[in-house]
């Protein structure tokens, strides 16, 4: 069975696309998890997930309306590799295809544009510290 779950931050805002032809859309999202590493200064790597949902109303309903950079979601979907040929060599780009009703789940909203901003003003408080927090909070 090949079923990959993780819960990650959104990089940055989807990219939605639409068929006119048969009105069926697909949302492009990255996603950002950290995962533990004793050979980086501060214990921590952030690794970036490609995830596509092919489900129409889920695009519609969820992702377009709700969810944009900095939201916290949980996705389920399957792995699949992507190859593509890149100066003669071959090229495995891992993503996860979410073809799910049940696939994506937001689990808390991105901070409005505000607060953000005041946050990155230092350059210290990012997405990516949200989930180190509330990774945290989990342990």
């Amino acid at each position: 069975m090949n079923v990959i779950t993780m819960t990650g931050y959104v990089g940055a805002d989807p990219a939605i696309d639409t068929f006119q032809d048969s009105g069926n859309a697909k949302a492009k999202l990255r996603i950002s998890t950290k995962r533990r590493s004793g050979n980086t200064r501060n214990g921590q790597v952030t690794d970036w997930h490609n995830v596509i949902c092919t489900v129409t109303d889920v695009v519609q309903n969820l992702i377009e309306p709700h969810i944009q950079k900095g939201a916290l979601v949980s996705i389920t979907g399957e792995l699949i590799y992507e190859s593509f040929e890149k100066n003669g060599q071959t090229v495995k780009l891992p993503q996860i295809i979410v073809s799910d009703r049940r696939g994506i789940e937001l689990l808390q909203a991105a901070r409005p544009k505000s607060d953000s901003n005041e946050a990155d003003q230092d350059g210290d408080a990012t997405a990516e510290d949200d989930l180190a927090s509330a990774e945290q909070q989990a342990a």
